[in-house]
């Protein structure tokens, strides 16, 4: 029972993989279409926010350390 969960737990991961790059490929699909809309805003001029999220997150990445390699790495390696 447990080896058909992490089975479907797999096929789930993969196919929400798959969407996210599809969604991303349909993203910059409509950025092509319309230039326009790369340029329609200023980062600087987002909300306080999203500015600060943004900025903290960035910080968080350079100084992380990396640890163990991920699920995905470890399986593409075999």
């Amino acid at each position: 029972m447990a080896k058909r969960r992490s089975r479907v737990l797999e096929l789930t991961k993969r196919s929400a993989a798959i969407e996210y790059r599809a969604l991303i490929n349909e993203l910059k699909f409509l950025l092509d279409m319309f230039p326009h809309l790369r340029d329609s805003y200023d980062p600087d001029e987002l909300p306080v926010k999203f500015i600060l999220k943004r900025d903290s997150s960035r910080s968080k990445t350079r100084t992380a350390r990396r640890g163990k390699p991920g699920p995905i790495t470890r399986r593409s390696s075999r």
